[in-house]
């Protein structure tokens, strides 16, 4: 017993360590984006600007546990900001190296008509995308993000380095920093041709896999939120007219068995404009 009760006080020590942050290494050369994103703004912009929002929040949450361990409520509360800030800028940046590629393929097909769904066509989300992201006073990010209960495409705007999710809800797929660390050494201070030029490199595939990844997400949250309760047809067909308006997947009949209602309602997540998601 008393060797049972050491293993379990190790492993509740190795839990209470703190994980720091790291700097995440790129998937390509500081060159490659190049002649769109020079090497000089993509070292900069890697090595000094994520490393500082790096290590800024592991500064700010070591002090955070040591406010926490004092039970100093104040300093608790005096670090939000700079959590917020350097924690967003950590985030956004993670996300922004990924959504970039020298080669960065096509959209998938989803995609491609989710795009065609919610804007009318690629040509109309890139122009929203790109107004919305050189409209932004000051600092910031232009964002295409998913909602997940609404179950569409959106184009929103982040001011500093507010990070998407925790600030709107929405899931991030493409991001464009509109900082002007991020383009000022190259566009100057035309925005508007930095913000035309990204989408040349642009990495489809990763913006594709966030998609997809936010899709299923949902589609699990769905499934483990109905197993908590007692399935009753009404309760489904709530459900159904609440989240499942999809033109493809409409029942004209809510089946009376629980589970082959649970089944109806989980299809109409999986099919949306003749395709099909598995889990």
């Amino acid at each position: 017993m008393y060797a049972i009760r050491r293993i379990g006080t190790k492993l509740q020590s190795a839990n209470n360590v703190r994980q720091k942050h790291t700097l995440p290494d790129l998937p390509y050369e500081y060159s490659a984006l190049e002649p769109v994103i020079s090497r000089e703004i993509m070292s900069l912009h890697h090595s000094k600007h994520h490393a500082t929002y790096v290590n800024n929040l592991n500064a700010a949450e070591e002090k955070l546990a040591q406010a926490q361990a004092k039970g100093d409520i104040q300093t608790v509360i005096t670090l939000a900001p700079a959590l917020k800030f350097n924690g967003g800028g950590h985030i956004n940046h993670t996300i922004f190296w990924q959504n970039l590629s020298p080669k960065g393929g096509k959209p998938s097909d989803a995609l491609v008509q989710a795009i065609e769904k919610d804007f009318g066509s690629m040509e109309n989300m890139k122009n929203q995308l790109a107004a919305s992201s050189v409209g932004v006073q000051g600092s910031g990010w232009g964002w295409l993000g998913y909602n997940k209960m609404m179950k569409k495409l959106v184009i929103q705007t982040c001011q500093n380095q507010d990070p998407l999710e925790a600030t709107t809800g929405l899931v991030p797929l493409f991001g464009i920093d509109v900082w002007e660390h991020a383009y000022y050494l190259q566009y100057k201070n035309v925005r508007a041709d930095y913000v035309k030029a990204i989408f040349d490199v642009a990495n489809w595939q990763d913006i594709s896999s966030r998609y997809e990844k936010a899709l299923k997400s949902f589609i699990l949250k769905v499934f483990c939120h109905l197993l908590k309760f007692h399935i009753t047809s009404a309760y489904i067909e709530g459900m159904y007219i609440l989240i499942a308006n999809s033109p493809t997947a409409i029942i004209q009949s809510i089946p009376s068995q629980p589970i082959v209602a649970l089944v109806c309602v989980i299809s109409s997540f999986l099919t949306r404009d003749q395709w099909i998601y598995s889990i």
